[in-house]
């Protein structure tokens, strides 16, 4: 780019007399190329028809969807429950070996099992907008219901229940 912009500063003051010495090397050649040819045959050309302007284009974007309070209410509940989860297996383990944090786990038990509490009566308190909120909270009461009663009649019967939604779902 620098030697470009040197050649130009040195050639523009001087271009008349490149140019004339230019056209005095091309100007015999021309003459005697245009005397030895004949002229070429004109071809009249349709005239050049006026396309519209083309439409401006405006990007529309679709409008941003927000998700579901009822599926956002079964994540935080997920969350919650494993978190509840895990610091129960943790209070646990400490308990087993006389640790020194045992009270602190407890403590930490304690508030993520509140805080699972609250998920769930927030979730228990949305209602399904649409048949796949329904079949996705069926399928995740079921789930939650196996953590609560493990190999009970009331887990089993609610897991039927997730299914018999499911199938009616697809067969309508």
């Amino acid at each position: 780019m620098v030697s470009l912009t040197l050649a130009l500063l040195t050639v523009l003051p001087h271009r008349r007399a490149f140019v004339a010495s230019i056209a005095a090397f091309v100007a015999p050649i021309a003459k005697s190329a245009s005397a030895a040819a004949r002229p070429l045959p004109t071809v009249e050309a349709a005239p050049i028809l006026a396309l519209p302007a083309p439409p401006t284009a405006v990007l529309t974007l679709p409008a941003p969807c927000r998700p579901s309070p009822l599926l956002t209410a079964i994540e935080d509940h997920r969350s919650a429950n494993l978190a509840v989860n895990q610091a129960v297996r943790d209070y646990v383990q400490a308990e087993a070996d006389s640790a020194p944090d045992e009270r602190l786990l407890l403590a930490i038990a304690d508030r993520a099992g509140d805080q699972e509490v609250a998920a769930l009566n927030a979730l228990l308190a949305l209602t399904p907008a649409n048949a796949e909120e329904v079949r996705t909270l069926a399928a995740y009461l079921a789930e939650v219901s196996t953590d609560f009663d493990k190999g009970a009649f009331g887990a089993w019967l609610f897991q039927r229940f997730a299914v018999m939604i499911t199938r009616a779902q697809i067969q309508a």
